[in-house]
């Protein structure tokens, strides 16, 4: 009988075959050790303490998991996903934002994770503060406790920004989905080439702090062993 396989972010369980992330199996071996099954036959172990080898699979998890899926809703869907994409793109606010303050958020900072984080990746010409904290009320909190957005969120395919108020008498936040996904995804793949710009990169030191606030950061709060 094959051995029983279990999909989950984190952590490898000792015992356990885990997928961490898509097509990277965690398992432990005198510790623990993720294959990377994407390259064929060629086997790729990789050590989860490493730097370079938690960035790749952070990467992996987030692209394969959540951007590409999102990606393929947008481009075989188009306005019937806005919602889920909506939603994919809210969850990558504040976690990001973790991982690049090296703290985690708790219900008394969740919001200021993700305005911070909806500021750097969509901009201040977008909502200004106090529209910020309107939407996080009415999208994020919406989505994320109640299953759907509460009243004045609106997804609409002509705006010609990722998200907007466009006032009608009801201050309307208006957002399009493929900019919104657009921005996240421009956001993500800049924080992987700055982590990966960190020297510690290159020296592929198990157990090795970075020496850069980010790339320190991410090395401290991403563990995938427990």
């Amino acid at each position: 009988m094959a051995p029983k396989r279990f999909a989950m972010p984190k952590p490898i369980l000792e015992g356990h075959s885990i997928y961490v992330a898509h097509q990277m199996l965690g398992f432990w071996d005198k510790g623990p050790v993720v294959r990377d099954e994407r390259d064929g036959t060629e086997v790729v172990m990789l050590n989860p303490n490493n730097y370079a080898d938690k960035i790749r699979i952070y990467e992996r998890q987030v692209q394969d998991w959540f951007l590409k899926p999102a990606r393929l809703l947008l481009d075989h869907m188009d306005f019937q996903a806005s919602f889920v994409i909506l939603s994919i793109c809210l969850s990558y606010l504040e976690g990001v934002e973790q991982y690049r303050r090296g703290e985690q958020s708790t219900g008394k900072t969740s919001r200021s994770f993700f305005s911070s984080s909806f500021l750097r990746v969509f901009g201040e010409k977008t909502l200004n503060e106090n529209q910020i904290k309107d939407f996080y009320k009415q999208a994020r909190c919406g989505l994320f406790h109640d299953g759907m957005t509460r009243s004045g969120v609106i997804a609409y395919m002509n705006l010609p920004t990722p998200i907007n108020v466009v006032s009608d008498g009801r201050n309307l936040i208006c957002f399009q989905p493929e900019l919104l996904f657009g921005c996240v995804q421009a956001d993500f793949d800049k924080y992987i080439k700055d982590l990966r710009s960190d020297p510690v990169f290159f020296e592929r030191v198990p157990g090795k702090c970075p020496p850069s606030i980010l790339g320190k950061n991410f090395y401290n709060i991403y563990k995938l062993p427990e």
